[in-house]
């Protein structure tokens, strides 16, 4: 069986099915698809019963089919053809063959009353149905978007953010500074500065004075806040700032020949250790006895470990010795100040006091080394430490 179009011959909608057999005069024909409901092609379109259905013409072994039978097949439709008084039946897939705007009026297969088209009828020559818009995504539902409007949660997040930052640095403060060759000092400015802005974010007007602990930094800011020196005599004055006055000394009034007294010694407070960190002339001994005398005092607490490291830096024995036992894992925890526990920083200034003649690091190096290679296969850290301090090999 072969399916061609009769279009040039006579018009759109029109179709020859040659059977290669003869056709006995006044056939009509049955169209069947390959479908569990409405199978078969009647004279209202596609239906549950079989209706033969009449042809425009027979020609020797060909049939010429119609607009309402062709209009209701598409290209690659899998059909039946019967013709019944020939005998004949066979299965095809139905050729791509142009269809009419709309059913003939009287003519076809049916005839009668004309036909309203079907709609999914193919135009001849016309331009393919554009794609059907692609649905938007539905807006996200207001109680999911909530969040997203809630400034205090944002500020949260970010105050919770700068927390973990805060802590975390200060963890690994000692950390990175035997790794990478650091002073503890300048990895310490670093993690202050984290820890001071997120307390100043939470904010307390109280706590303003504590955030000048341990970096020079902090110490330069507060110089760009202290205002002029008084001008020359005659002159105007600036104001002075609280720091000033806090560290301004008095001087008593002239005794016996006039001859003024000393300057008497200032008081202990926040300005005097801040006064004291940024002289770059003082030394180990005094900065350790500053720190003995600011471990005491609520206000000077903040200060204590910046002056004990700067201390033990500069080679004071007493001061490594400490600074070293407030870091040995060995060792109790300090109910002055709270840090945790490093064994790297421990050893290295045991080390440091070894080598200064300190007959007690050996044993205290020895005492921390064991702790250690106990810790090696649990623990990465440890194992490390192990091995840059302890191991011989």
């Amino acid at each position: 069986m072969r399916i061609t179009s009769a279009h040039k011959s006579h018009g759109a909608g029109h179709a020859w099915v040659d059977t290669e057999t003869p056709i006995a005069a006044g056939d009509s024909v049955i169209i069947e698809r390959d479908t569990e409901k409405n199978r078969f092609l009647g004279p209202e379109g596609w239906q549950h019963s079989s209706t033969p259905l009449p042809v425009e013409a027979i020609e020797g072994s060909r049939v010429l089919l119609g607009p309402t039978i062709v209009n209701a097949l598409r290209d690659g439709d899998f059909i039946k053809i019967r013709l019944p008084a020939s005998g004949f039946e066979q299965e095809d897939f139905w050729p791509s063959i142009p269809v009419t705007r709309r059913a003939a009026s009287g003519a076809g297969v049916v005839g009668g009353t004309p036909k309203t088209p079907s709609p999914a009828a193919d135009v001849v020559d016309a331009d393919p149905p554009p794609p059907p818009p692609v649905p938007e995504a539905p807006p996200m539902p207001a109680e999911q978007r909530s969040w997203a409007r809630n400034p205090l949660l944002i500020v949260l997040i970010v105050l919770l953010f700068l927390a973990i930052l805060g802590t975390a640095g200060y963890l690994l403060r000692d950390r990175l500074a035997g790794l990478f060759g650091f002073t503890g000092e300048k990895i310490g400015r670093v993690s202050d500065t984290i820890e001071d802005l997120a307390g100043g974010l939470f904010g307390d007007d109280d706590d303003e004075d504590t955030t000048t602990e341990v970096g020079e930094e902090h110490l330069q800011s507060e110089d760009n806040e202290i205002v002029a020196e008084p001008g020359p005599q005659g002159g105007e004055t600036a104001a002075e700032t609280p720091m000033q006055q806090e560290t301004q000394t008095t001087a008593p009034e002239p005794e016996g020949n006039g001859a003024p007294a000393t300057a008497a010694t200032p008081e202990t407070g926040g300005a005097v250790w801040i006064e004291l960190l940024r002289d770059d002339s003082a030394s180990g001994e005094r900065l350790y006895q500053a720190y003995g005398e600011a471990i005491t005092e609520p206000e000077g607490k903040p200060y204590a470990m910046e002056l004990l490291n700067r201390a033990a830096q500069l080679g004071d024995l007493p001061a490594e010795r400490e600074y070293a036992e407030l870091f040995d894992p060995t060792l109790p925890a300090s109910d002055a100040i709270e840090v945790p526990k490093n064994a790297r920083t421990a050893l290295e200034y045991y080390e440091q006091l070894q080598q200064q003649g300190q007959e007690q690091a050996k044993i205290d190096i020895e005492r921390v080394c064991g702790r250690l290679k106990s810790e090696i296969y649990t623990d990465a850290n440890a194992r490390t430490t192990y091995q840059d301090h302890c191991d011989a090999d």
